[in-house]
């Protein structure tokens, strides 16, 4: 008799996320898109190998992910998500030390999912990453990361890998048609010197559903706590 074939549940498609908002910040989402659109030329045709418009993250969507999470109406609910992330509201306000909000400093850009082609460095994505030796930065990793840990603990994220705080501008997973094709960092690099990005007062933290789109093409909310 031939050996049983073994049955893996497919893993649940991802529902929700956890967020700090960044896109509701003026200064930062006029940075964002004049970076952007330096990227291509006045006609509209991309400088850098392998971009397209389709890739490109609108300003209005701009966040730090905290961890996802696939929520339904019986066993894990966003009431529930809801009711555990305003649990955490008296410990976020203890390591507030009384402020009501914590800088995010945008000082950065770096890239994730790399392919390295002879010297020719690609990806798939580009994000805004924040310095995480700076003194205030260590308070909102503090913050993200007890959010990011009580969840995992109760079972809601199901990540392995160690929370990175970013703030995505680029994102092949987006690419219309699909296909799977990285961009040039190093064309990027050519074209852009360093830049910081600024830095933001961030006051919540939010459960967002993804894929959604608002009224002006934000991620909706289900509601979220105050930090202070």
């Amino acid at each position: 008799m031939p050996p049983r074939r073994q049955q893996f549940s497919a893993a649940p498609r991802p529902t929700h996320f956890l967020a700090v908002p960044l896109h509701n910040h003026p200064t930062l989402r006029t940075r964002v898109a004049a970076f952007q659109r330096s990227l291509f030329d006045e006609d509209g045709t991309a400088l850098v190998q392998g971009l397209d418009r389709t890739i490109v993250i609108d300003p209005r969507r701009l966040h730090l992910t905290l961890g996802v999470m696939a929520l339904d109406s019986e066993k894990q609910t966003i009431a529930d998500a809801l009711k555990l992330l305003e649990s955490l509201q008296p410990e976020l306000q203890t390591l507030l030390e009384g402020n009501k909000t914590v800088k995010v400093k945008l000082e950065k850009m770096d890239v994730l999912k790399t392919e390295r082609r002879d010297e020719e460095i690609h990806a798939h994505v580009l994000y805004l990453g924040v310095n995480e030796s700076d003194g205030e930065t260590v308070r909102l990793k503090q913050i993200c990361d007890k959010v990011h840990q009580t969840f995992k603990t109760a079972g809601y994220i199901t990540e392995t890998r160690p929370l990175k705080l970013h703030c995505t501008i680029l994102n092949t997973t987006y690419r219309r048609p699909r296909r799977r094709e990285a961009f040039s960092y190093s064309d990027i690099l050519r074209l852009t010197a360093a830049q910081n990005f600024g830095t933001y007062d961030v006051g919540r933290v939010e459960l967002w559903e993804m894929g959604s789109h608002g009224r002006n093409n934000e991620y909706v909310s289900c509601g979220g706590v105050d930090l202070g």
